[in-house]
């Protein structure tokens, strides 16, 4: 597909975020030179002091961040620039960008190649070559056409499993190893309730409610959509201890086509108990889960009977194996 072809296809996409507001203001360009990767789970942090300055625009956000994206690409390291459009996606809850990102970052890479076959000869610098400058627009031309081209082989992993288990640590895990997109209930709920009523914010009851539990669920798979479309793995991060909602991840993994992994995760009960304790007191905790709630979905959860056994998988995170 080519980059025109391409933005045909993209078009509505575009023209919906613009009507959604998915825009930001900036005056800053974002390149990889400003980004650096942190920590075990190589969290991005972006250097702002060292961004290049142009005038003030209005564009789409996965407009800013392709550039790095493509560069991170480029140099062999795609494993970073899955990773680090999988977070901005999760921080700023924008999972729409996936339908565009593709586009922008072979409409830059596009842009590079023009760059150096229109600028770069009247620089009429002595250790440059015409035969050089060609081999490099090639090798970047060929380069877009091997993104636009890829042929990832996604999945759709629905994770399964009580409070305190661990089982958000191997999400990331899996996630981290498939170079998916992992999509978390704790921060679905986190912000349906930010737009609650101040009474409401901080109540148990309202917090694990039939009716906001519905709508998180329903949240995980409208994230997911937009990102298996582009063709990249998904990790939903949720307890799916209700046969439906697994039926439901079941029916959009097999609506794209892709293999649908159910992960069980276990350990033993006070294990997750103490760690349950230890949460509440973490003031920056994401997740409101604690005795009761591992209580209350344990008495309630039903087995993944249904699953078929070629697609389940059991994982201990305290097993020594």
């Amino acid at each position: 597909m080519s980059v025109q072809g391409l933005y045909q296809s993209v078009q509505r996409s575009l023209r919906v975020r613009q009507e959604q507001g998915r825009q930001v203001q900036t005056e800053w360009d974002l390149r990889l030179k400003n980004v650096s990767f942190e920590g075990d789970e190589l969290e991005p942090v972006i250097r702002k002091t060292e961004l290049s300055r142009r005038s003030n625009r209005i564009m789409d956000p996965a407009a800013h961040i392709a550039p790095p994206v493509m560069e991170l690409a480029q140099s062999g390291r795609f494993d970073l620039a899955e990773s680090f459009l999988a977070q901005y996606a999760r921080s700023s809850d924008d999972f729409t960008l996936y339908k565009v990102i593709d586009y922008y970052i072979a409409e830059n890479a596009f842009y590079d190649a023009w760059t150096t076959a229109s600028i770069t000869p009247r620089a009429k610098s002595p250790t440059t070559k015409p035969d050089s400058i060609r081999k490099e627009i090639k090798t970047r031309l060929r380069w877009i056409d091997s993104h636009l081209s890829r042929r990832r082989q996604p999945a759709l992993v629905v994770m399964n499993g009580l409070p305190g288990t661990g089982k958000s640590t191997v999400a990331a895990e899996v996630a981290n190893i498939l170079k998916g997109v992992r999509i978390s209930s704790d921060q679905i709920r986190s912000r349906l309730l930010e737009s609650a009523p101040q009474h409401l914010r901080h109540s148990k009851q309202r917090t694990y409610s039939e009716g906001l539990t519905e709508r998180v669920y329903a949240g995980l798979l409208d994230r997911a959509r937009p990102v298996l479309q582009s063709r990249r793995t998904v990790i939903l991060d949720a307890t799916y201890g209700r046969r439906s909602d697994r039926q439901a991840g079941q029916k959009l993994g097999s609506f794209f086509g892709v293999p649908t992994v159910l992960i069980r995760v276990e350990c033993p009960e006070s294990i997750a108990m103490q760690r349950l304790r230890s949460r509440l007191k973490d003031a920056g905790r994401t997740s409101d889960a604690g005795p009761l709630a591992y209580a209350r979905l344990k008495e309630r959860e039903e087995p993944a009977r249904e699953w078929p056994r070629e697609f389940f998988l059991r994982v201990s995170p305290e097993s020594k194996e």
